[in-house]
């Protein structure tokens, strides 16, 4: 009931599909008949959002438009749009790090049309997501240029963000934990995988 009280005195905004005129009522996609299909080709990860029963709302203005960029490259357009969410404001779990930036809810009114484009009109995505991406110790996996940082078990074990800067900005998680693996064994001969864990549970214990 708090967050709802709070939700008033904000401004939230949804990045997706173009089109959509003030007073039209959000609801998750899986819900729109037909919204499935405009996905077909989608990536793995963007059918697993879609396929859950939330709508995503942020306090983001950038990180709501890199959303509508990522929906304008499936769909061949996209919409910011400033709205107003209804019911329980669900923290989103991949912000978990960071309160008050994202939520779930099961519905949000648009009021306005901040912003729509395609490919008529290319846009750079801003990057906004990486500043709030972080490692599951709570440190962040991005510098404020985007490039990845190592998280506190590999900086203890002598990584340096200098050293992922072979990597590009805006690198997979996967990306980063490989070559952090190679600079591991390579600086760390001998060490153990139990010894790994041990430090990995400590600074665990501090997030």
């Amino acid at each position: 009931m708090q967050e709802e009280h709070q939700a008033a005195a904000r401004t939230f905004w949804h990045g997706g599909m173009p089109g959509l005129s003030p007073g039209t009522i959000l609801i998750p996609g899986k819900l729109v008949p037909g919204y499935a299909e405009l996905f077909r080709n989608a990536p793995a990860e963007d059918l697993q959002i879609l396929a859950q029963n939330w709508l995503y709302v942020t306090t983001d203005r950038d990180l709501a438009l890199d959303y509508a960029a990522q929906t304008g490259s499936l769909l061949g357009g996209g919409g910011l749009y400033r709205v107003e969410p209804f019911g329980q404001l669900v923290p989103d779990p991949d912000y978990k790090h960071v309160s008050g930036i994202s939520y779930r809810v099961k519905r949000a009114k648009v009021l306005e049309l901040e912003q729509e484009f395609d490919h008529s009109a290319p846009y750079s995505p801003t990057g906004a997501a990486l500043r709030y991406t972080m490692w599951d110790d709570g440190t962040h996996m991005y510098d404020d240029m985007g490039y990845p940082s190592p998280n506190a078990t590999q900086a203890a074990l002598g990584v340096t963000p200098h050293d992922l800067r072979a990597l590009d900005r805006g690198a997979s998680h996967i990306a980063i934990n490989e070559l952090a693996s190679q600079l591991v064994s390579t600086r760390n001969p001998g060490v153990t995988q139990a010894q790994i864990d041990k430090i990995r549970a400590k600074h665990a214990n501090r997030a």
